[in-house]
């Protein structure tokens, strides 16, 4: 889908069009209900978003909606309801998304200012991390608690952390992360 592209040339309506098109050719797959709700939101136009929300979960997509119906709270400031969804989400999230999903639990953690909680969140991805040998994504979780560790004063977990997280991979996308 060039929706993508079409997003960097400010033609978002395009977009839009083409996500619609391609729902009309097959509505059975999540990747077009999706990124339709993501166009929607990034163009305001979010009163159609519950409706693509729910096309999702009836055609079996129920990590896709749930992953837009957290979108759509942070945008509307339902930060309760959203951590509501995100801990909802846990359940629903094959072993490889459940790193992503408490790393996202601890994002909002921090954004609400509950550094504790977000570093309790980050152990248990770092944690899903260790089980999945995913070295990459291990690095990045480390550094994500090393930066709330820092904002706690708590300079030396921050240190051996950052330290842990640069001994893991020194590859520049990694370094850059």
């Amino acid at each position: 889908y060039p929706t993508v592209p079409l997003r960097m040339l400010g033609r978002d309506q395009e977009a839009i069009a083409n996500l619609r098109r391609a729902i009309a050719l097959d509505s059975g797959r999540a990747f077009a209900p999706f990124a339709l709700s993501q166009e929607l939101m990034i163009t305001g136009s979010v009163g159609e978003v519950p409706h693509w929300i729910s096309h999702l979960n009836e055609h079996a997509y129920p990590e896709a909606a749930s992953e837009i119906k957290v979108m759509l709270l942070l945008m509307n400031h339902k930060y309760d309801e959203a951590a509501d969804a995100l801990r909802a989400s846990n359940g629903l999230a094959g072993p490889d998304q459940i790193n992503a999903t408490l790393r996202k639990q601890a994002r909002l953690a921090a954004e609400r200012g509950n550094f504790r909680e977000a570093i309790d969140l980050l152990n248990r991805a770092i944690a899903a991390d260790n089980s999945q040998s995913n070295p990459d994504q291990h690095a990045a979780t480390i550094l994500d608690k090393s930066y709330l560790e820092y904002k706690l004063n708590d300079f030396q977990g921050c240190i051996d952390d950052a330290r842990s997280r640069f001994a893991l991979s020194s590859s520049p996308e990694i370094l850059l992360a």
